[in-house]
């Protein structure tokens, strides 16, 4: 039962038609070793969503942060809250690259692999592990809204064995699927406030 919850969890907020279809992203990692797809409606037009979505990223990389409602937001340091305004000079572009905006990630970095009216596709790598964010914008069911689709695709993750004394060191391993799906809840709490966010600018 709580297996069958965690693999629901993995595309709540989409229909099933959404979490069938193709996504450009999808060629990326053709035999993936995780996939989520979230869905959700903003209440603004297309071309605002996916300004305000193609200029995400880490604030302390210079990208515009994640949304997250001003409640939320007003507990953190001000260095880490989002912007409120749109900014141009942010908007991804296809090709474009910035910095990974996982911690202690300085070396690495994501690619604007496409974006266009419709879509934005970013691809990172950790090492041996590579991800794709795919983001999809379609009018809603009346033109003032906006229905967009995420999905995440991530090969196995390896994490590499401590260092000991002595010049030893612990075996490298992988990280087994039961454990990244304990994340699933998280991630879909985050979700639920980024579109909160976004839909009170």
């Amino acid at each position: 039962m709580l297996d069958s919850l965690m693999r629901r969890l993995t595309s709540v907020g989409c229909t099933n038609a959404e979490a069938s279809r193709s996504l450009p992203s999808d060629d990326i990692i053709r035999d993936p070793f995780y996939v989520i797809d979230r869905g959700m409606t903003l209440t603004m037009v297309p071309d605002a969503a996916r300004a305000w979505i193609g200029q995400i990223g880490p604030r302390k990389h210079g990208r515009a942060g994640w949304y997250m409602p001003r409640g939320i937001e007003r507990l953190l340091p001000k260095k880490y809250r989002s912007l409120r305004h749109l900014d141009p000079r942010l908007f991804m572009e296809t090709g474009d690259r910035f910095r990974d905006w996982f911690e202690g990630s300085t070396q690495r970095w994501v690619t604007v692999r496409e974006a266009t009216k419709t879509s934005i596709v970013l691809v990172g790598d950790r090492g041996e592990t590579v991800w794709s964010w795919a983001f999809t914008f379609t009018p809603g069911e009346d033109d003032r809204t906006t229905r967009v689709h995420f999905r995440f695709r991530i090969t196995k993750v390896k994490i590499r064995g401590r260092r000991l004394p002595l010049g030893m060191r612990l075996p490298d391993w992988y990280v087994p699927r039961w454990v990244v799906r304990w994340f699933e809840p998280l991630d879909y709490l985050y979700m639920e406030l980024f579109r909160i966010a976004l839909n009170r600018r």
